[in-house]
């Protein structure tokens, strides 16, 4: 079962690939990628406000999420906040500089349509944990080809920021359902939790004085008797 360290270095690793693959694709078709990178704040707060829609899925699909907690929910109870604050903005930043950046600028030169269609089904497929997850995902490559195309030149700043918090926010809730589903409290970085031995209780027997139980209430023993013959 992958840890903290091993989710980090794979997502770190797959991350850098994509993001070197965008930019092998705009090299080789003549596309300039900074061109879609332009910080504005219109266009971030256009991002955030394109989460609250998204985050609905979270409440109509209970058992893709639960899915998604069996599947991560180990190592993402071991991250610290930063890690997956980390986590996000690498997915965000190199997933749609693929394809939102990369494969949809150069297959607009065929057709919009046609270019929309098949990056996004390519960023579905990039998510098969279910079939269910893989249309959700190409629904949302959809939304982010949306936002990325809403003002007068294309922009991924918009879809980015989307990307990015919704995959914090489902980051976050992934750990934190793990948490409370699992056998104990697991805390980051600390996981699995550690095992503890208890040991059994012991009782001593209740030594009963007898004496005790013939004293009088007025608190006098009574005299005692010598035998008789």
């Amino acid at each position: 079962m992958i840890d903290r360290r091993g989710l980090l270095r794979t997502a770190a690793f797959v991350y850098l690939a994509l993001t070197a693959l965008a930019v092998l694709i705009a090299w080789l078709v003549g596309l300039d990628l900074t061109s879609l990178l332009r910080p504005d704040p219109e266009e971030a707060a256009i991002g955030l406000a394109a989460v609250l829609p998204m985050s609905v899925v979270f409440f109509i699909a209970p058992d893709l999420k639960d899915r998604v907690v069996d599947l991560l929910g180990p190592a993402l109870a071991q991250c610290r906040w930063y890690d997956l604050v980390a986590l996000a903005a690498m997915a965000g930043i190199s997933e749609e500089l693929v394809f939102r950046g990369a494969l949809e600028g150069w297959l607009r030169s065929y057709d919009i349509l046609f270019a929309i269609v098949v990056a996004n089904l390519l960023f579905g497929a990039m998510h098969p944990i279910t079939v269910t997850y893989f249309l959700i995902a190409a629904g949302f490559g959809v939304y982010f080809s949306v936002l990325a195309n809403l003002g007068p030149e294309r922009n991924l700043t918009a879809p980015i920021v989307a990307h990015t918090v919704y995959d914090l926010i489902g980051f976050l809730l992934v750990a934190r359902d793990f948490r409370k589903t699992s056998s104990g409290f697991v805390a980051p970085s600390r996981w699995p939790p550690a095992q503890t031995t208890t040991q059994p209780a012991t009782t001593e027997p209740a030594i009963q004085d007898s004496a005790d139980d013939e004293t009088p209430a007025d608190g006098t023993r009574p005299e005692s008797k010598p035998p008789e013959y």
